[in-house]
């Protein structure tokens, strides 16, 4: 009865083995410079959560959204489109949350989602000020900067309005002249005396726009500097837990 025991054990034992060895996979990534292989257990982790981690990785501190919603030049206004603006948003949304991720990459795909939010809410403002509707700035929601930016923007009277412009423009050299750019100066009077012969009044206008946007007061600040620090090729790897890690990279 004994040895009848033990036989069952080393045919339940082999009939395990395959089943154990088949549930270690491979799995294979790239970054800028190096590629990488290594195994993982396929009964704990899909692959669709790796190739997902690596997505939101991949977005950490970066733009999300690329349909136009800020222009250099007035003849650059017929780009910008609300339905493209919407239509990108709800695709790129749709596709995030539907991406499934490890669970240590739970709370970096949720502050993605915020960040969409974000971008998508004050890219559709910009355009809609661009568009003709500059009062659409003027919130506090997004700091006192911009607050500061918009109300130079919906100045009442032209004359003022460019007086304001001609301000912002000498801030905006002092600050590059403070960086050590001293010829910055000269080229930055010179397109301001170009786009002053041209329409002062537009380029004011677009000038206004992207200081609101540069000044933007973005929430959980700390939180986005410290995504954009953290090495979540190394962070992936952990979460994943891989094994037999090989890596390949070029020069730098």
């Amino acid at each position: 009865m004994k040895n009848k025991k033990y036989a069952w054990a080393l045919i339940t034992l082999s009939c395990l083995a395959p089943a154990l060895h088949a549930q270690t996979l491979t799995y294979q990534w790239d970054t800028e410079l190096c590629s990488y292989r290594a195994q993982y257990n396929a009964a704990q982790v899909s692959k669709a959560q790796l190739d997902g981690s690596l997505v939101f990785t991949r977005l950490a501190g970066s733009v999300l959204l690329s349909a136009t919603s800020l222009v250099f030049e007035p003849a650059q206004l017929s780009s910008i489109s609300l339905q493209a603006i919407d239509h990108e948003y709800r695709t790129t949304k749709t596709k995030l949350k539907a991406t499934p991720v490890l669970a240590p990459f739970a709370a970096l795909k949720q502050r993605t989602l915020s960040r969409l939010e974000f971008e998508y809410t004050t890219n559709r403002l910009e355009a809609q000020a661009l568009l003709g509707q500059p009062q659409r700035l003027l919130t506090t929601a997004y700091g006192q900067a911009s607050l500061r930016y918009a109300k130079m923007l919906n100045h009442p009277d032209a004359a003022q309005q460019i007086k304001l412009w001609n301000q912002l423009i000498e801030a905006q050299i002092r600050e590059q002249e403070k960086l050590g750019n001293s010829g910055y100066r000269i080229i930055a009077q010179q397109r301001q005396a170009r786009q002053s012969a041209s329409n002062a009044q537009a380029y004011a206008k677009i000038d206004f726009i992207q200081a609101w946007h540069n000044h933007l007061q973005w929430p959980n600040t700390a939180i986005h500097q410290q995504d954009t620090r953290t090495d979540w090729n190394l962070a992936f790897i952990k979460a994943a837990r891989l094994t037999h890690l090989k890596e390949e990279c070029d020069e730098p």
